[in-house]
């Protein structure tokens, strides 16, 4: 039924009998990192529960799933919390349209980036998770649940989604016609993220993100200046970028710190710069590069939780190069960074 999804083997066998044997729950959170196959599922169960031809599958030809892949499908609502938050008009509109009998079986209802809803549009769409009108099955899909209320996560049915392997992804890319050197590469520097993998071998910014985060670690780990290293903090962005690029930062100095320890290529990520990983392991010891890999993870759950992302940025630099304690006292300003 969901054969055209990459991996996610569990979650589709558990669909699969789910709809075979008609025990749909009446609400999901399909939950894990982005660019994962989280919405790509979701839309292929919804348009496999919609197809008049396919006995649960979906053929892609009949008027429902015309209707359904054109968006226009009467029984399908969507709300995407991605570019902008999901407020209460939305659910209520939401609402009202539930009140009405299906056109088919059921309602069906895809709330995208559900971590977009506003607190009072989360109470209101709570309310229907708990007492549907009628028949409906709501699918939320988001990579940070832990910003959701406990209650509406409570309400539904969670399914963890993995990262992918590499091969997953180089497969996934094979599918979407990429080739050629690129689509290994993208596959390691993706970390599990079909998406982002597909972004890379287009030609994304994240090449360009993985050459500043080695230029970075070179500075931070042979010395940087005051101004300069602002400057760096400065370059990683607003929340959403810096935690883009700070993965970037957090796949070199892992590989810096294996490359140190093991010496063996294999398990590099960023295998194509070897000679560049082999010079900068050596400005380091293994106690300490495993405690850069340590700030940048803690200043990742940091932007997560909604810090000050300047401060975030000036204190992650700040004891990546050395210059600030790991309880937080910058020795180059006498600030505290925490």
């Amino acid at each position: 039924m969901l054969d055209g999804i990459i991996g996610q083997e569990l979650a589709k066998r558990y669909f699969q009998r789910a709809v075979e044997g008609g025990c749909l729950a009446h609400a999901y959170l399909f939950h894990g990192p982005a660019g994962v196959g989280k919405k790509s599922l979701a839309r292929a169960l919804a348009q496999a529960l919609v197809c008049n031809t396919a006995e649960n599958n979906s053929c892609g030809l009949c008027p429902a799933c015309r209707m359904f892949l054109a968006g226009s499908h009467p029984d399908l609502r969507v709300l995407d919390g991605a570019e902008k938050s999901i407020g209460i008009a939305q659910v209520r509109e939401l609402q009202q349209a539930l009140v009405y009998r299906p056109y088919g079986a059921r309602h069906l209802c895809l709330v995208q980036e559900a971590e977009g809803l506003t607190a009072e549009a989360a109470n209101a769409l709570l309310k229907t998770l708990e007492e549907p009108p009628g028949p409906v099955l709501f699918i939320l899909t988001s990579a940070r649940p832990e910003r959701l209320p406990p209650t509406v996560v409570s309400r539904c049915l969670k399914i963890p989604f993995r990262p992918l392997t590499r091969d997953e992804i180089t497969s996934g890319l094979e599918t979407m016609g990429f080739k050629g050197d690129m689509v290994p590469l993208a596959a390691r520097l993706a970390g599990g993220s079909l998406g982002r993998a597909a972004e890379l071998a287009a030609g994304g910014d994240g090449l360009d993100w993985r050459e500043k985060a080695a230029n970075m670690a070179e500075e931070f780990l042979s010395g940087i200046g005051t101004a300069e290293l602002f400057a760096r903090a400065r370059e990683l962005g607003e929340r959403a970028e810096m935690l883009v690029r700070t993965e970037y930062l957090l796949l070199w100095y892992r590989d810096l710190l294996l490359w140190r320890e093991t010496g063996f290529e294999g398990l590099l990520i960023n295998a194509d710069r070897l000679e560049q990983v082999r010079v900068q392991a050596r400005l380091a010891d293994g106690p300490a590069l495993a405690r850069s890999i340590a700030t940048i993870e803690d200043t990742r759950k940091k932007l997560l939780a909604n810090v000050n992302v300047r401060l975030a940025a000036e204190g992650l630099c700040l004891r990546l190069a050395g210059l600030a304690e790991e309880d937080g006292y910058d020795r180059a300003t006498g600030w505290s960074t925490v």
